[in-house]
């Protein structure tokens, strides 16, 4: 009898156990870029798994979990609600089979806890899944696909769009912007005649076949005083490279176009005292040296970038030294400032 009583006694304790509950982990495996695909036309079933802990705090005895939907309209439970208490000393270690309705697209999945007793509470996972869309289309490839061209040439820290210099609202000055082919082969430079302000023409047709990645740098239209004509070349060989320069080029190897704009000379005798603000572009190759591809810029891509050349070499002593041939032979206004 007096074990009974004991036992008894050890049941009644562990039913009133109370605990605070916390989320440690809320997962959908298949998932893990943080959406949920789906056919919008269609229900989606996932499993959500989680792992719970709790603190022995005389706070609640059982919580209820389940996996919502949250929208700035409703908040929609996708799956069956599980109930535990805080009898166990191993944590939880669980899942729930879900579905999201159709035509679900604009919130995020959650895993919510609740409890009622002594007070009600109401806690949510600190991570969430978006819903993306399985069904791309033809213009969001396209987008995507320029997104990394475009990623691919970013330089390192915090990129900030600056206006061209008021001294020179009343010429010719114009912004350049970094083009390239929907196939990525071969990178250009448009200079805008309209001198179009605001922010950076992206993913824009600006001419036949090319589209806009970025705003780069301003030059002129027109001949101004200190500046010299900067050429465009083509390679003969394939079509897929393009100079920009003020010096003549082999013709046997290049295609002479024409004048492609006006800026400022790195030689002194050309632009004896540019005006303050100007930056010598740089000339950038791609890594790999069986593609034939450049393009010109105010500054490199971030070095941890693995498609562009980097633009320094390793001196005996471990220095990094630039080297000169990575800069064109011209100076402009940069469209950009790079911040730490």
């Amino acid at each position: 009898m007096k074990k009974l009583l004991m036992f008894a006694a050890i049941c009644m304790m562990a039913l009133h156990v109370r605990a605070s509950f916390f989320i440690q982990v809320f997962s959908i495996p298949a998932n893990q870029n943080k959406n949920l695909v789906v056919d919008p036309s269609k229900a989606t079933a996932f499993k959500a798994t989680y792992n719970l802990s709790y603190v022995s705090d005389n706070m609640f005895n059982t919580i209820v979990v389940d996996v919502v939907y949250i929208s700035s309209t409703e908040t929609l439970v996708v799956g069956p609600a599980k109930t535990y208490t805080a009898t166990s000393s191993a944590g939880i270690a669980d899942y729930i089979d879900a579905t999201l309705p159709a035509n679900k697209m604009t919130g995020r999945i959650s895993l919510r806890i609740r409890s009622y007793s002594p007070q009600a509470i109401t806690n949510y996972s600190l991570n969430s899944y978006g819903v993306e869309n399985a069904i791309v289309s033809p213009e969001e490839i396209f987008r995507r696909k320029m997104h990394g061209y475009r990623l691919s040439i970013l330089p390192g820290g915090n990129m900030e769009f600056i206006d061209p210099p008021a001294a020179f609202a009343n010429t010719s000055l114009a912004p350049v912007y970094i083009t390239i082919t929907e196939d990525g082969k071969l990178y250009d430079l448009y200079v805008d005649p309209t001198r179009a302000p605001g922010q950076p023409l992206n993913d824009k047709q600006v001419t036949t076949g090319y589209y806009g990645l970025r705003k780069e740098f301003y030059v002129f239209t027109q001949q101004q005083a200190g500046t010299v004509p900067v050429y465009r070349y083509v390679k003969k060989a394939n079509r897929t490279a393009v100079l920009f320069s003020m010096y003549p080029q082999d013709e046997t190897t290049w295609e002479k176009t024409g004048t492609a704009f006006y800026a400022y000379s790195k030689r002194v005798r050309d632009t004896p005292t540019p005006p303050a603000g100007v930056r010598a572009a740089s000339h950038v190759f791609y890594a790999d040296p069986n593609i034939d591809r450049t393009f010109f810029a105010m500054y490199f891509p971030d070095e941890n970038n693995k498609n562009w050349l980097l633009p320094y070499i390793i001196d005996p002593q471990g220095h990094k030294v630039y080297q000169s041939v990575f800069f064109a032979d011209f100076q402009a206004f940069p469209a950009y400032k790079i911040n730490p």
